[in-house]
Formats: structure tokens, C-alpha cells, sequence
């Protein structure tokens, strides 16, 4: 019972009033994630189901797009900025048994021209500080953590300073045995620019814990009708319907617990998000 109540404390963590639901399409670095706020992110990562051999630990630095196949599996996020300052942020997994690994590119504005800044690689199944949250930090004083886990190493490397117009991406891989969701919480003080790319679909459920009482919000909806799905946290369906955007989800009828709830637009999968219903 403590254990439970723990976990779901720590899912609790995970989620506040300002967040922005990134709809889960297939990620590239030619069709990236476009990050225009600063807004909480959430996102879904995939496991990575093949090896990536040893070159991996080798390319921090290296201008040569020939090494695109290596971050093949990735969300790939595009930050454009608008003025000058440092760009810093923290991932955020729903396991602090998850490793979430990820790199920082540099760019003229597309893909042909990355170079590698930031590597943070490290993760080990019986080495916690190389496991879970990571990100940049302004504390951090290195630039690559390589794949292991060794005693200095603590999930972070340094934060990035940035000049107004300059372009960043970052591909974040998951590197556990299952597909996991997580957050970005943006802390620079450098502002992001849109350059007219920002995302199509933004949606919200709230509140987060729910009493049995659910609200969406969402913008650049076309359809007056949303489709709805709810799953447990076995994958067993619950609810299959269309709904109008402001109508109240109801899940008072359900027991206390984690469930996914996933919405659709036309046919589109455009957001999905665990909720915590508490009665």
C-alpha cells in the first residue's frame, strides 16, 4: 500500500498547470518536434530495439551527417531562438529506472548541418545516479557522459549558451526495455522563437489528479467532435466514443488508479496522457 501510494506520488510530480501535449507523430530530424514555449512538454519515447555499436561514444563533435543512421529511434526536438541567453532543461521520466539518454546539436538551420555539442549517454541497471531524471545544468561542468556508468558521472552535462537566431535540435533515445512517457521542463533564460513552425495540435486534460470530473483543452482543432479512448494501466479498454470538446469526461465510474487517455482528431492520434483518478 505504501509502495503504491509513493508511485503515485511521484506520477503526481510529473504534472502541473503549464504544460503544452506535443501530438505523437513518427520524429526525425527532418520533420522535428518544433519547441516554441517554454512551456512543460510532454512526450512518449520508444525503446530502442536494436544495438548501436561502438561509434556511438565517438561522435560528440563530429560534423558529418554520414552518422544520421545512429539516431535513427529518437525524438527529435527543434529550438529556434529568439534572444540571447543559456538553454538548460531537465527530462523528466515516469521511472527513475528509466534511461533516457540524449545529444545536443548545433545548426545552420537544418539538418545538413549538425554538429554534436552534448552527449549524455550513461545509464546502468545497478547504478541509480545514471538512471532517470537528466538534462543540462548550469552546475555541470561536462559536456559528454559516455555509455556505463562511472563514479563522477551524474546524469547532466552543461547547459548551452545561445545567440539570438541561433538554431539547437536534441534527440532523446530511450534506452529501457519499454516505451515510456516524460516531460521537458525548460529553465534557460534564452526565448524561444516559433519561426512560424509552431505545433499544430496543442491539447490538455486537466485536472491531473482527477476526483472523477476530466476538461480538455485544445487548440487548432478543426472538428467540433474529439474522439476519446481510456485505457488501464493493463491496456484494457474502457471507453471508445466521440465527444464535443467541451463536454466533462466523466471517470468517476472508474476505479482509483492510472489510466491513459488518448484523443483523436479525424481519425488522428493527437495527444496522450496518463491521468491519476483518485476517489
Amino acid at each position: 500500500m505504501i509502495f503504491r501510494i509513493l508511485n503515485l506520488l511521484f506520477l503526481l510530480c510529473l504534472f502541473n498547470a503549464k504544460t503544452i501535449l506535443i501530438a505523437q507523430v513518427p520524429s526525425s530530424c527532418e520533420q522535428p518536434i518544433h519547441i516554441c514555449a517554454s512551456d512543460t512538454t510532454y512526450l512518449t519515447s520508444h525503446h530502442i530495439t536494436t544495438e548501436i555499436n561502438d561509434i556511438v561514444n565517438e561522435i560528440c563533435g563530429i560534423e558529418d551527417m554520414a552518422i544520421s543512421s545512429m539516431y535513427e529511434g529518437a525524438n527529435w526536438l527543434r529550438y529556434e531562438f529568439a534572444t540571447q541567453g543559456d538553454f538548460l532543461f531537465t527530462l523528466y521520466p515516469t521511472s527513475m529506472r528509466t534511461d533516457l539518454d540524449f545529444y545536443v546539436f548545433t545548426s545552420e538551420g537544418d539538418c545538413t548541418t549538425l554538429k554534436n555539442i552534448r552527449c549524455m549517454l550513461t545509464g546502468s541497471s545497478d547504478q541509480s545516479q545514471c538512471m532517470g531524471i537528466t538534462g543540462l545544468s548550469r552546475e555541470a561542468m561536462d559536456t559528454y557522459e559516455y555509455a556505463g556508468c562511472d563514479f563522477f558521472d551524474d546524469n547532466y552535462v552543461a547547459s548551452v549558451d545561445v545567440n539570438a537566431g541561433d538554431v539547437l535540435y536534441v534527440a532523446v533515445y530511450n534506452f529501457s526495455k519499454d516505451d515510456t512517457d516524460y516531460k521537458i521542463v525548460h529553465r534557460g533564460t534564452a526565448k524561444f522563437a516559433c519561426g512560424g513552425k509552431e505545433p499544430k495540435v496543442r491539447a490538455e486534460i486537466y485536472p491531473n489528479p482527477s476526483a472523477g470530473k476530466l476538461k480538455i483543452i485544445a487548440q487548432n482543432i478543426s472538428s467540433e467532435l474529439i474522439g476519446l479512448e481510456i485505457y488501464d494501466s493493463q491496456g484494457k479498454n474502457h471507453l471508445r466514443q466521440s465527444i464535443p470538446i467541451d463536454e466533462l469526461i466523466d471517470i468517476s465510474y472508474l476505479p482509483s488508479g492510472v489510466y491513459i487517455i488518448k484523443l483523436h482528431e479525424e481519425g488522428h492520434l493527437i495527444s496522450s496522457q496518463r491521468i491519476i483518478n483518485i476517489k
